[in-house]
């Protein structure tokens, strides 16, 4: 997957650059130009709200402050997203989630703590 975006849709209001909240435009950057092994995964975000990833030696149970902004992006990718080990990012390519109705980047890219 390429093409990502650096926010989730509807994340403004939150000012905390720390794993579980925003990512810093810094990291994103150096996310895109090195980003180290990249796992393609399965995410869902269940009823507590905690994030499962699983891949390809990967099997992971994160949290994120706005785990309803992380649903909506990973269900336009039907589950579908890459995991940037070295980043710990998760990320759905920005292309497969074009809000097409507010003509606006809706792409998921969000750093999340293991639990």
């Amino acid at each position: 997957m390429t093409g990502y975006a650096w926010a989730l849709a509807g994340s403004t209001g939150c000012d905390i650059y720390r794993p579980g909240h925003q990512v810093h435009w810094i990291q994103f950057n150096r996310s895109m130009r090195d980003p180290g092994p990249v796992v393609p995964v399965a995410a869902t975000v269940d009823e507590d709200g905690l994030v499962h990833v699983e891949g390809d030696g990967v099997s992971l149970v994160c949290w994120h402050h706005r785990p309803e902004l992380v649903r909506a992006g990973l269900e336009r990718f039907a589950g579908r997203a890459d995991w940037k080990t070295r980043w710990k990012l998760l990320a759905v390519p920005m292309e497969s989630a074009v809000d097409r109705a507010h003509r606006k980047s809706s792409g998921v890219l969000a750093e999340i703590p293991h639990l």
